[in-house]
């Protein structure tokens, strides 16, 4: 069977688009572990990558040091 090149980019799409559905399906129950955790238990440290990247020893600091 010959292949259709117009389809090829569709096909690749949709590959892809699979591959991202597996992993959102095998994060799921960590997405759920995360969404239950108790973030004012003074154990559990909220940050954002964003303020790690502007504050990156002030941040570290918070990690290690609490």
């Amino acid at each position: 069977m010959p292949i259709n090149y117009h389809t090829v980019p569709y096909v690749a799409t949709l590959i892809q688009q699979g591959r991202e559905l597996c992993e959102l399906e095998f994060s799921a129950a960590y997405f759920e572990h995360m969404a239950a955790w108790n973030y004012a238990d003074p154990h559990i440290l909220e940050t954002r990558y964003e303020t790690l990247i502007v504050q990156p020893f002030a941040t570290f600091c918070q990690i290690l040091c609490c």
